[in-house]
Parts: C-alpha cells; sequence; structure tokens
C-alpha cells in the first residue's frame, strides 16, 4: 500500500484532509482501488476540525464520499 495525503478535497459533502494508504491493482478501474484513511478533519468555519476515524457517522461519510477519494487519487 502507497501513503497519501490530501490536503485539501473539495466534495459534495464539505471540503476534507486525509492522509492514509491505499493501493490500485487497475488505474483503469477506480473499484480497484482499497482506501484505508488514518485521519480525516473537515474544513469549519474556524479552520480544520478532527473527525473520529472510528465514530458512524465519521464511517458513513467516508463511504459517501469514497467515489471522490478515489477520482482523486487516480488523477
Amino acid at each position: 500500500m502507497v501513503q497519501f495525503s490530501i490536503s485539501r478535497l473539495h466534495t459534495s459533502q464539505g471540503i476534507f484532509r486525509l492522509t492514509g494508504y491505499h493501493s490500485c491493482h487497475d488505474p483503469v478501474n477506480p473499484e480497484s482501488v482499497q482506501i484505508e484513511v488514518e485521519s480525516i478533519d473537515v474544513m469549519g468555519t474556524d479552520g480544520w476540525v478532527a473527525l473520529d476515524i472510528k465514530a458512524s457517522k465519521t464511517q458513513q461519510l467516508l463511504q459517501q464520499i469514497d467515489p471522490e477519494i478515489v477520482s482523486h487519487l487516480l488523477t
């Protein structure tokens, strides 16, 4: 797996900063990308706010923005 760091990702759910690992077996097929997010921060009104990676709401959020993360990593 390869480490990644996204400093600012604009998504349908907000603006995020993420770190983690990804692997891609077929760069043409987005479904082949596996992602392990280690940390995620959301841009709040006063700056970055860390989200609890283990919280169920954060896991749901990650599922929602997964396609946007994959798209960013493949570009």
